[in-house]
């Protein structure tokens, strides 16, 4: 047969203050047998409620029935995890952020760009909404940079959030039903 047989996974990023509902990507991947990832959906709440947020949780785990759903769970983060543990959705998987996670460079958020440089991670740009969201989503890789300041990695831009997302959904993946590691050998 000429289908493949794609296995789907979901990253999930909760917000970034306690206070305020500033970002919430939610980016869902599907990898399949060749290792590349594919871009399902994404969807960014911004400015939506906590409620909101969990909703939207709850739709796509219907909708898309995801093996694992990664969500950072740092802070207040967690509450989110929880909630959405009290709605229904039992397939979350908690993931904590840290310098060395996040940041590693063969592990972290930047071994991703070996992905994209390799057309392992392929993004939608059939119609419109797809193109602004993929726009949106690699404005914020782009601005992914080393502060001279501080010599931490961080986002130039207001956010990183669907960066993360994308980053939880594939160690979501490689974590789950692959069980392979999410490291790369570079020359």
């Amino acid at each position: 047969s000429s289908r493949r047989r794609h296995t789907r996974f979901r990253g999930v990023t909760g917000v970034q203050t306690c206070a305020l509902p500033i970002c919430f990507p939610v980016t869902i991947l599907g990898g399949d047998v060749n290792d590349r990832w594919w871009l399902l959906h994404i969807w960014v709440g911004n400015g939506k409620s906590h409620n909101e947020q969990i909703a939207k949780v709850v739709e796509l785990e219907r909708k898309f029935r995801p093996n694992e759903i990664i969500m950072e769970t740092n802070g207040f983060q967690q509450l989110m995890a929880e909630i959405a543990k009290e709605h229904g959705v039992r397939n979350i998987v908690e993931f904590k952020t840290n310098g060395f996670n996040k940041k590693d460079v063969y592990d972290g958020l930047p071994g991703l760009a070996v992905l994209f440089e390799n057309g392992q991670i392929l993004l939608p740009r059939g119609d419109e909404y797809s193109r602004k969201m993929t726009d949106y989503m690699c404005s914020e890789f782009n601005s992914i940079t080393i502060k001279p300041d501080s010599g931490k990695l961080e986002s130039a831009g207001a956010h990183d959030d669907s960066c993360m997302s994308t980053f939880f959904g594939i160690k979501g993946g490689t974590q789950g039903t692959k069980k392979q590691e999410f490291t790369f050998s570079m020359m």
